[in-house]
């Protein structure tokens, strides 16, 4: 838990500098998600409700700019497999 921070900065600075290279690309909006759904594992009850709406609003952008990716796809139904039941 004390180094997912450190990744998730790391790695959002890299998919800012995707982003940069290639805008609306669904694959860095897929890479969002992941990292914002990897930070809640720090503060579950604290993080949760911030970062899943990060998460599930990059991945719903992620299927507006290619509907077609499965790998949005696949981060989407982790994410309803594994959610809370109220989400």
């Amino acid at each position: 838990k004390a180094r997912i921070d450190g990744w998730g900065d790391q790695a959002e600075a890299f998919a800012q500098k995707a982003d940069s290279l290639s805008p609306s690309n669904s694959e860095v909006s897929v890479l969002l998600a992941t990292i914002y759904f990897a930070r809640i594992n720090v503060d579950f009850m604290g993080r949760g409700p911030k970062y899943s709406a990060l998460g599930a609003d990059a991945l719903q952008k992620a299927l507006q700019q290619n509907p077609d990716n499965p790998r949005a796809m696949v981060v989407l139904a982790q994410l309803r497999n594994s959610a809370p039941e109220g989400f």
